[in-house]
C-alpha cells in the first residue's frame, strides 16, 4: 500500500509538472501557424508538443533549452518581456524549416564576399523580391535564411546558430515589419556568423546579458 501510494503521488506530481510545461508554450499560435496539428483530446497535446521539439520528455526539453539559454547573447528591449517557452518554439520551428533546405557547406569567406551582393538588395522595397534572392545567395555559402512569424510571448527579432557542422541558420521574426529593422538584424546576425563561428548561439531583441 505504501508503494502504491508513493507511485500515485509521483504520477500526480509528474502530470502537474507536464501541465505546467504546456502552459509555458504558445499552443494557440503553434496550431494557428501550422506548427502543430490539432489533436482530438487534450491528453494528446503533451505527445504532440514533445514530437514537435524532438524530445522524449519534459525533463529532456528543459535540459536542451537550458543549455541554449546559457549561451545566449542579445540586444536589450527593456519594455518587452519574452516567455522562454515561446522563444523555444520559435527557434524550433526555424530548425525544422532549415532541415528541408539544401545548401552548400558553410564557407565563411564566400559568405563575407556575398555580403556586398546582398547589400545591393537593400534598395529593393518588396520583400517578395529581395528575400528569395537573399536566401539563394546565402544558401550557396552554407547559410539558411528563415523568416518565421513569432508567436505570442516571443519578442525576438533574429537569431543565429549552427544546426550542423556545415549549415548555419539565420532567423528573422520580421517583428517590426520595417525594412531598416530587417536589414539591421540581417547584417548584425551575419557579423555573429563571421566573428564567432560555430561556438555560440545568438538571440536578438530580448534583454542584454
Amino acid at each position: 500500500m505504501s508503494r502504491d501510494f508513493q507511485y500515485r503521488e509521483d504520477t500526480a506530481r509528474l502530470h502537474s509538472a507536464d501541465g505546467d510545461w504546456l502552459s509555458e508554450l504558445p499552443l494557440s499560435d503553434m496550431i494557428r501557424f501550422g506548427w502543430l496539428i490539432p489533436v482530438p483530446r487534450p491528453s494528446e497535446e503533451m505527445q504532440a508538443c514533445l514530437r514537435f521539439f524532438g524530445v522524449p520528455n519534459v525533463s529532456t526539453w528543459r535540459q536542451v533549452y537550458a543549455e541554449l539559454q546559457e549561451t545566449v547573447a542579445f540586444r536589450k528591449s527593456p519594455s518587452l518581456d519574452s516567455r522562454p517557452g515561446s522563444v523555444a518554439a520559435w527557434l524550433r520551428e526555424g530548425e525544422i524549416e532549415s532541415e528541408s533546405v539544401k545548401c552548400s557547406p558553410w564557407h565563411p569567406r564566400h559568405f563575407e564576399d556575398a555580403l556586398s551582393r546582398i547589400r545591393s538588395l537593400t534598395r529593393q522595397k518588396d520583400p517578395k523580391l529581395f528575400i528569395p534572392e537573399m536566401r539563394e545567395i546565402c544558401a550557396h555559402c552554407g547559410v539558411v535564411v528563415a523568416v518565421i512569424r513569432a508567436p505570442a510571448g516571443c519578442r525576438a527579432s533574429g537569431a543565429t546558430r549552427f544546426v550542423s557542422e556545415s549549415k548555419a541558420l539565420l532567423m528573422f521574426s520580421f517583428r517590426y515589419l520595417s525594412d531598416d529593422q530587417f536589414w539591421f538584424t540581417f547584417f548584425h546576425e551575419a557579423g555573429h556568423l563571421l566573428l564567432h563561428g560555430k561556438t555560440r548561439f545568438f538571440l536578438e531583441g530580448l534583454a542584454a546579458c
